[in-house]
């Protein structure tokens, strides 16, 4: 206790006379390089010439000040500079102002370079400093990343009300607005060439959901989205969604938070989500922790965000460095197809934790360490999509016994076998081959720990098969944030749901069956052939089995109501 309350002292000591930071430190003040408070508030980080830009609300009290901004090499030490953009004008109709006077409230700007008139291009949400009703944007640009900033106007992007904001700048260069509309909905604009308007290309995504607070980011060709609820200054649960067509359906996800205080988003709400310089997929969220409005007693909170599951997790750290979160964050890969024999690891997919074992949890999930973080050697049976799951270490193979998970030494018995069950999404729910249970995470909870056991299918939870890259440089990649990797998924799932059907109606084929339907699968699944009013006495007709390589089938018998799957070798 005395070397956590010292260490308490000496942090604050280094807020208060702006001593050099060494590590991220969310929910308390945050002083810049000359040891005042930061002000920068619903704002954003974007990396330009080397170093890092904090854009964000200069709110000392009640009304905006302008926006602030402050400039870092590492991520925990920040300059101020001048202001970006400074009030000018008048407040002479506090109703229709197209002006940026004292008094004004601007919030959440966000800047983004504009490659064709190479103007940095500032969007904020402007409201009348009076009432909530305008729900104008408002528009600045500079020549420089940290300004000064030029006042172009406010107004309502395509007519419509536009509040809590963000904007996105997409690879091929093209420019979006994206805003909570209604209350409601989370509406995209596409912004002109010069990004300092609207077009009439808008998307209205989420409609009815009341998502505000957009952060949206980019990995591969998925675009990712991080929200929270309408709810005034309160946090809410995190929100989140995804989508390979910025300006088609967005698919929506959940919560993004995953530990304790998940349901307010870490008593935050999101701001931006940022990517840090020098690593594939590291991405850092930004959040703002609300004193009811008030900039000048609110805090930060800056967690790491992964994306390695398909989808955004945002885990709690009271404190963290980058070095030490990121140094691996590329090293884990979600395999494109299971290799026999292989060494894999398993992810939990709901809170992006590996199956873990140590003397105190037994099998748990647990984050990154390689100490404990369990390898697998998964080993396909003559069985389509069965396999056998062997601990590397211990060489001994998870057995499924009266519902009970359990570590044997190999045997013939269908208790060890699993049935990998494709997710549209690309993991697995992994189940008994012997009885149905599944893989589950006690108390279905996502907190570093819980334990594994079998349990019915409501439980089950998804896993991502992984590998460590480094290891194993030479196993295949999944190309999971591909534009065709979820429509891919969909079809293997299909294959397999068939095969699936066609397995559920095995029984001994009969000789007495009369005219049947013959189907041919694949040993992966796929329907392959199809022949109707059989009557002959081979497994296979041979219209069909001149076709056929060298290989292993399933032939399927259709007769009347009685049906009959058979495993068939062509040589």
């Amino acid at each position: 206790m005395k070397r956590i309350f010292f260490y308490s002292l000496f942090l604050f000591a280094c807020m208060a006379n702006g001593s050099a930071y060494d590590r991220i430190t969310s929910g308390v003040t945050w002083n810049d390089t000359n040891g005042a408070r930061i002000s920068a508030h619903g704002g954003q980080v974007v990396y330009s010439n080397g170093a890092y830009y904090w854009i964000g609300e200069n709110k000392p009290g009640d009304h905006s000040t302008g926006v602030s901004c402050y400039k870092s090499t590492d991520l925990y030490n920040w300059q101020k500079l001048a202001l970006a953009l400074t009030p000018t004008g008048t407040m002479s109709d506090p109703d229709k102002g197209n002006d940026i006077a004292q008094g004004r409230n601007l919030e959440r700007p966000k800047i983004m370079y504009n490659d064709l008139t190479n103007k940095w291009v500032m969007w904020i949400h402007w409201e009348n400093g009076e009432h909530y009703g305008e729900a104008r944007a408002c528009v600045a640009t500079s020549d420089k990343v940290e300004g000064p900033y030029k006042f172009i106007n406010t107004f309502r992007p395509n007519g419509h009300d536009s509040r809590d904001q963000t904007i996105f700048k997409d690879t091929d260069g093209k420019g979006y607005h994206f805003a909570n509309i209604h209350f409601s909905d989370m509406n995209i604009d596409l912004l002109s060439d010069d990004f300092l308007t609207a077009t009439e290309t808008q998307n209205n995504t989420f409609a009815g959901r009341k998502l505000e607070a957009p952060a949206i980011f980019k990995v591969g060709e998925t675009y990712y989205g991080v929200y929270s609820l309408s709810d005034g200054w309160k946090p809410t649960a995190g929100q989140s969604g995804y989508t390979n067509n910025i300006m088609g359906t967005w698919t929506y996800y959940g919560n993004f938070a995953v530990d304790s205080e998940k349901a307010t988003s870490y008593k935050s709400q999101s701001t931006c989500v940022f990517k840090v310089n020098g690593y594939d997929n590291a991405f850092v969220y930004m959040g703002d922790r609300w004193d009811t409005g008030k900039d000048a007693t609110s805090y930060y909170v800056w967690l790491p965000l992964s994306v390695r599951t398909g989808y955004p997790v945002v885990k709690w750290y009271a404190e963290w460095k980058i070095a030490d979160i990121f140094k691996d964050v590329d090293r884990y890969k979600r395999t494109a197809a299971i290799g026999s024999g292989n060494t894999y690891m398993l992810l939990d997919i709901t809170s992006d934790r590996f199956l873990s074992q140590n003397t105190k949890n037994g099998i748990h999930i647990a984050d990154d360490d390689e100490a404990i973080n369990l390898k697998y050697n998964i080993i396909e049976t003559e069985k389509p999509y069965v396999y056998k799951i062997q601990d590397a270490a211990t060489e001994k193979f998870y057995e499924s016994i009266f519902g009970s998970l359990r570590q044997n030494a190999e045997n013939d018995k269908v208790s060890q076998e699993w049935l990998f069950l494709l997710q549209a999404d690309g993991s697995y729910k992994i189940k008994s081959n012997n009885e149905e249970k599944y893989f589950c995470i006690n108390g279905n909870s996502a907190l570093a720990g819980s334990g594994l056991y079998l349990s019915d299918k409501a439980k089950a939870r998804a896993f991502g098969v992984y590998f460590d890259q480094k290891t194993f440089p030479d196993y295949e990649v999944a190309d999971m944030y591909g534009a065709t990797y979820r429509d891919e998924i969909k079809v293997l799932v299909k294959e397999q749901t068939d095969y699936l059907n066609a397995l559920a109606g095995i029984d001994a084929i009969r000789p007495d069956a009369g005219p049947a339907t013959i189907q041919v699968y694949g040993i992966s699944g796929q329907l392959l052939y199809t022949q109707k009013n059989y009557t002959g006495a081979s497994v296979i007709p041979a219209t069909i089995a001149e076709n056929l390589k060298a290989g292993v089938y399933l032939v399927k018998r259709i007769s009347g109501t009685h049906s009959s799957v058979q495993k068939v070798i062509v040589k």
